[in-house]
């Protein structure tokens, strides 16, 4: 679920709640009990240019409009404008951004009704990261604006890039100021592989090659690698038909292994065999194989099917 649709969950359940606690007599969220209002903001930091900004509410919901400084149009409201809000958006369809504004008793000197606010940045639901642990991307002032403190009264500021804006030492007009080592700074989010977006195969003799890049590269195998994997494919079967001895079905299983060479195809083997066969395999292709830097195409598929044991040999019966 991406932010938007989140959003209009969370607000069509606060709808619901309210009237079924009213139809019951209970109490309706605190967001309902608040006339809508708006506020008007002087906006500063480093999600994006100085600006002005009005913030209106709706039953537990705001809406953002105004000057662009960086922040999301739209999100959810706890209780009063002046107690903070939230507000959900994206960078690209891969991130979703969250930021909370609350009360900016950490800012200096700070106006009534100042919020401080702050954003980060998660993998959106369709986006395979490794961790869905939120990051720091920025952070912004939000002062009232005033008849002595509105910034577009200001002569307008450009900040370079190792710079963002702040509200100079005396006024209300912003300033640049270089970033320091404890700001929060957008820094742009790392790329995200999409591998159904990558070839699914290729030419005719050749194979996939492990690059640390989003998609493969296609690469022919060595002759010394395919020598190699020709002779553990033959190893491999010549030792898997002694680890097929068995006395009942329950002796069997159906097992695979692999090495550094290739993964041998799926077979019934004699279920207290495979370990040995499985270290052996492997230790015999990195003897065999060390030039393989490609990966041979997958085993065929096959018809469902298990384990049994016939004429004291495991061997694998179809379903």
């Amino acid at each position: 679920m991406n932010a938007s649709s989140r959003r209009i969950v969370e607000t069509v359940v606060l709808a619901g709640t309210a009237v079924l606690l009213l139809g019951h007599g209970g109490n309706i969220p605190t967001c309902f009990t608040y006339a809508a209002t708006s506020r008007t903001y002087n906006v500063v930091g480093t999600c994006g240019p100085a600006g002005v900004i009005t913030v209106a509410t709706t039953p537990c919901a705001v809406t953002v409009t105004g000057d662009d400084v960086g922040l999301p149009s739209s999100g959810n409201l706890g209780a009063t404008l002046d107690d903070g809000f939230d507000l959900y958006g994206s960078i690209n369809s891969d991130w979703d951004l969250e930021c909370g504004a609350g009360s900016a008793s950490r800012v200096d000197a700070g106006a009534a009704g100042t919020l401080l606010l702050t954003c980060g940045r998660h993998p959106s639901p369709s986006n395979p990261a490794v961790s869905n642990d939120p990051v720091d991307w920025c952070q912004a002032q939000l002062v009232p604006v005033t008849p002595t403190c509105d910034i577009h009264a200001c002569a307008p500021v450009t900040c370079s890039s190792q710079e963002h804006t702040a509200f100079a030492a005396s006024g209300c007009c912003p300033t640049c100021v270089a970033n320091g080592p404890n700001d929060i700074i957008p820094v742009p989010p790392p790329p995200v592989c999409h591998r159904e977006t990558c070839p699914q195969s290729c030419p005719a003799g050749q194979e996939f090659m492990a690059t640390g890049a989003c998609c493969d590269t296609c690469k022919a195998p060595a002759q010394q690698c395919l020598d190699g994997r020709a002779q553990w494919r033959t190893e491999v079967q010549d030792r898997w038909a002694s680890a097929r001895a068995c006395a009942t079905d329950a002796d069997c299983t159906i097992s695979t292994v692999g090495s550094q060479c290739e993964t041998a195809c799926p077979g019934a083997i004699a279920t207290d065999q495979i370990a040995a066969l499985a270290s052996w395999a492997a230790m015999r292709g990195t003897e065999l194989c060390a030039s393989c830097d490609t990966t041979p195409p997958g085993c065929p598929a096959v018809p469902p099917s298990r384990p049994a044991c016939t004429n004291g040999a495991c061997v694998t019966i179809g379903l």
